[in-house]
């Protein structure tokens, strides 16, 4: 699972909400970004689209959670209204936040 937006503040968040239920996730914070960790954001930056979800699949995400009121001057700050037709994923509304099934 991937949660967005992504950056080593939000991936705290996104961490603590994990409690929950505990998800396998790749978001994350420590006092440094992984290269692998900064790869996945890099690509995700205009999900959902083509390149990204073709990516995310490869690197195993079958599922992103994006937190629309959390965006606002993020790289997905749009990315709820954008079309998936075509993009072989399915979206779900779940309370505020939207999930993407890949």
């Amino acid at each position: 699972m991937l949660m967005l937006p992504s950056d080593s503040w939000w991936d705290s968040r996104a961490m603590w909400w994990n409690t929950a239920g505990f998800q396998r996730m790749v978001n994350g914070a420590a006092s440094f970004s992984p290269p692998s960790t900064d790869e996945i954001r890099n690509s995700a930056k205009s999900f959902p689209d083509a390149g990204s979800v073709d990516y995310l699949r490869k690197a195993g995400i079958r599922t992103v959670v994006l937190v629309p009121d959390s965006t606002y001057g993020t790289p997905w700050q749009q990315a709820s209204g954008k079309p998936i037709d075509g993009l072989g994923i399915k979206r779900t509304y779940a309370g505020t936040a939207i999930i993407y099934t890949l």
